[in-house]
């Protein structure tokens, strides 16, 4: 089995640290607000069902809605890194991500954001789920900043499978990130504060992400491990489309 993963409230240093694991029997653990909770009996996990028909936008209806709003399609791709990994708790600081990539209404964008872990579940064969929520600043060339909350009211999907590597290193393969996109007026700037609604779905993918596991072990500086996976990167798409205000310039 391998160990629980201890929570603490300050983020670990940035020295690398790498940990041999020798798992075996996976059981069901739960990390919810802050404490550990063992499932008995185990129930094998499936797939929660998609979110409603918020996450697609109807096909076709674009251009002027009932409220006078111009409605327009959005699109887009990318991807980026988590230089310092992914939290494991709801109690720890977030942990930052960027991206950059091509957007229809936005173009080319580059962008920085923080991700936010709300649960997180294994089950006895490795299944990984959990619930996510962050923020994301989309920023186009011309400077112009879309600001999105992502993942609210326990929308943000996290799933995986428990895998060991060549090195018998814990690692989750077949990572997915699913959340909808919602636009952030207030803290848009440019044509973007005219955006008052309207979102889209994304699908963050990463092959592969390494999980530190705490052993038990003071290496001296006070810190615990284990709290933060290790670096990774990640592509994304989404589809919707943005609710101007007015008819942006």
């Amino acid at each position: 089995m391998f160990s629980v993963l201890r929570l603490r409230s300050k983020r670990p240093t940035g020295r690398q640290r790498t940990r041999r694991l020798y798992p075996e029997t996976l059981e069901t653990r739960r990390v919810l607000a802050g404490s550990i909770d063992f499932c008995l009996p185990v129930v094998d996990f499936e797939a929660a069902e998609p979110p409603g028909e918020h996450w697609s936008p109807a096909k076709g209806k674009f251009g002027k809605n009932d409220s006078g709003h111009i409605v327009k399609p959005f699109r887009i791709n990318g991807g980026g890194p988590a230089p310092e990994g992914l939290p494991l708790s709801p109690l720890l600081p977030a942990g930052p991500h960027s991206a950059s990539g091509f957007a229809v209404g936005l173009g080319n964008y580059t962008g920085q954001g923080e991700f936010s872990l709300d649960s997180l579940e294994i089950s006895e064969t490795g299944a990984v789920t959990g619930t996510f929520h962050g923020t994301f600043v989309f920023t186009a060339a011309n400077g112009d900043q879309l600001a999105t909350i992502y993942g609210e009211g326990g929308t943000g999907l996290l799933t995986g499978q428990v895998s060991v590597d060549g090195e018998g290193n814990l690692i989750v393969v077949d990572v997915k990130f699913d959340a909808f996109f919602s636009p952030d007026p207030e803290n848009s700037t440019g044509r973007f504060k005219d955006v008052v609604g309207g979102g889209w779905q994304m699908i963050a993918n990463a092959e592969s992400i390494a999980l530190p596991v705490e052993d038990g072990t003071d290496d001296g500086d006070g810190e615990d491990e284990g709290d933060y996976t290790a670096p990774f990167d990640y592509t994304w798409s989404g589809t919707g489309t943005l609710e101007y205000a007015k008819k942006s310039k």
